[in-house]
């Protein structure tokens, strides 16, 4: 079932439900490439950027957003008001206004601590290779 005022970009695929139903809420928007599993089910007025793929029964709450070339697994939920950063990898429910991004995927300020980590190993061997030298 397709809500109103539904706008989906080319090449995009919504597979039916064998049993159930397949459902876009109304003034959600779905980008070019978009694939939405069977039995998905995508909130009202969801942004869903192009490249993502949505497994079989996966949930995404009203007013979403999934970044770009995102996958996300089955049976997985997204709550209402929740971010997902381009290019993560989900297997794991993400709470309402949540915010993750990542593969594996990670909480956005979880995430950033990891990334800022990895920068200053990196810069205490580039020093400590400098100082061999």
């Amino acid at each position: 079932m397709i809500g109103n005022d539904v706008e989906i970009g080319a090449n995009s695929c919504v597979d039916r439900s064998t049993m159930g139903e397949t459902r876009i809420g109304n003034q959600a928007k779905l980008d070019n490439k978009v694939h939405i599993g069977h039995n998905a089910e995508v909130g009202d007025g969801a942004v869903i950027c192009g490249g993502v793929c949505l497994a079989g029964r996966t949930r995404v709450g009203k007013f979403a957003y999934i970044g770009g070339m995102t996958g996300i697994s089955n049976q997985v939920s997204v709550g209402d008001g929740a971010t997902v950063g381009a290019m993560s990898l989900l297997s794991k429910d993400v709470p309402p206004k949540g915010a993750v991004l990542g593969n594996p995927q990670r909480d956005h300020k979880e995430h950033f601590k990891v990334h800022a980590m990895l920068n200053r190993m990196c810069a205490d061997r580039e020093s400590k290779r400098k100082t061999k030298e």
